[in-house]
C-alpha cells in the first residue's frame, strides 16, 4: 500500500504541536494555581482532560487536512480554513487567559469564541461532507462541557 504524503500534512500537523507546546507552557504555568480553585465536583481528573484534548487535536488535524485535500477552493472553503485559524487561535487564547493570567472571566467570554467557531465548522463541514465535521462533534461535545464547566469555576471563584 502506497501512501501519498503532501506537505499539509506536515504543515497542519507541525501547526497542531506548536500549538500545543504552547498551550501546555501556560497550562503548566498554572496549574498550581488551578488546583487551588473551587472546582465543580464533576471536574474530570488532569489526566482524563488531558487524554480528551489530545484525542480531539488529532480528530481536528485530520479534519482540516481533509477539508484542504478534498474541499473545491470556493469561498466556503477559505471561510472554513478561516474558522479554524480562529478556532485554533481562541482556543490557545483561553489556555493563556485561564491557566497564565488567571482570569476566569475572560476565559470564559473567549471560550464561547471557541465553541462558536467549532459550531459554524461542524455546521459548514457538514454541508459538504458528514464524515469530514463527524471528526469535530467530539469537540463540540467537549467545549460544551468546558464552557459549562469554566462558567461553573467563574461563579464559584
Amino acid at each position: 500500500m502506497q501512501v501519498d504524503i503532501k506537505i499539509n500534512y506536515i504543515v497542519f500537523t507541525s501547526i497542531t504541536l506548536v500549538l500545543s507546546f504552547i498551550g501546555k507552557f501556560f497550562s503548566d504555568f498554572g496549574m498550581q494555581w488551578y488546583y487551588g480553585l473551587q472546582l465543580p465536583s464533576y471536574t474530570p481528573p488532569a489526566w482524563f482532560i488531558s487524554v480528551m484534548w489530545t484525542l480531539i487535536y488529532v480528530l481536528a488535524t485530520i479534519a482540516v487536512i481533509k477539508v484542504w485535500n478534498s474541499f473545491e477552493r470556493d469561498k466556503d472553503f477559505y471561510m472554513i480554513m478561516a474558522l479554524f485559524g480562529v478556532n485554533a487561535l481562541s482556543n490557545l487564547l483561553w489556555t493563556y487567559l485561564f491557566f497564565y493570567r488567571h482570569n476566569i472571566c475572560l476565559a470564559f467570554a473567549d471560550s464561547l469564541v471557541v465553541f462558536a467557531s467549532i459550531l459554524a465548522l461542524v455546521i459548514m463541514i457538514g454541508n459538504v461532507s458528514y464524515r469530514i465535521a463527524g471528526l469535530l462533534v467530539p469537540y463540540l461535545f467537549w467545549i460544551t462541557f468546558a464552557v459549562w464547566l469554566n462558567l461553573m469555576i467563574w461563579v464559584q471563584n
